[in-house]
C-alpha cells in the first residue's frame, strides 16, 4: 500500500494518528518486497516522524513510548539504508523530554512494558 503513494512533503495528523501510522509502517517495512517499496515506507516514515515533532509534547504515554519505538528502529535500522537521519534525531529528542515528562509528572499511567520498550528503544538509539 505504502509503495503507491505519491511522494508527499507533510500530512496533517495528530500525533496519535502519527504513532499510529509509524506502527504500520514498522510491519509493512519489515515485509517489504524490494527496494522501491523499502524506500516508499522510509520516505513515509521520515513524513510522520516529521509531523511528531511539535506533537511530542502533548502525546500520551503508550503513543510516547510507541514512537520512541518506531524512531529508535528508524535511527538503527534504516538510516544505514536511507543516508539521512532526517528530522529523526530531533524527534527522538522531543519524545524523550516527554518521556522524562510522564515520568516525573505521571508515573501511574506508564505500565511496566511501556517502561521497558521505551528504556530498550533509547538504549538502541
Amino acid at each position: 500500500v505504502a509503495a503507491t503513494l505519491p511522494p508527499y512533503r507533510a500530512v496533517d495528523v495528530d500525533g496519535a494518528q502519527a504513532v499510529a501510522a509509524l506502527n504500520h509502517l514498522k510491519r509493512v517495512g519489515s515485509t517489504a518486497r524490494d527496494k522501491q517499496q523499502s524506500r516508499k515506507v522510509q520516505d513515509l516514515t521520515v513524513l510522520f516522524l516529521s509531523s511528531l515533532e511539535h506533537d511530542a509534547s502533548r502525546l500520551s504515554a503508550k503513543d510516547t513510548c510507541l514512537a520512541i519505538n518506531v524512531a529508535a528502529d528508524f535511527l538503527t535500522k534504516d538510516v544505514g539504508q536511507y543516508g539521512t537521519a532526517g528530522p529523526a534525531h530531533r524527534v527522538m529528542s522531543s519524545l524523550r523530554a516527554r518521556f522524562l515528562q510522564l515520568m516525573r509528572e505521571t508515573p501511574e499511567r506508564l505500565t511496566v512494558r511501556l517502561v521497558g520498550t521505551a528504556l530498550n528503544a533509547l538504549t538502541r538509539a
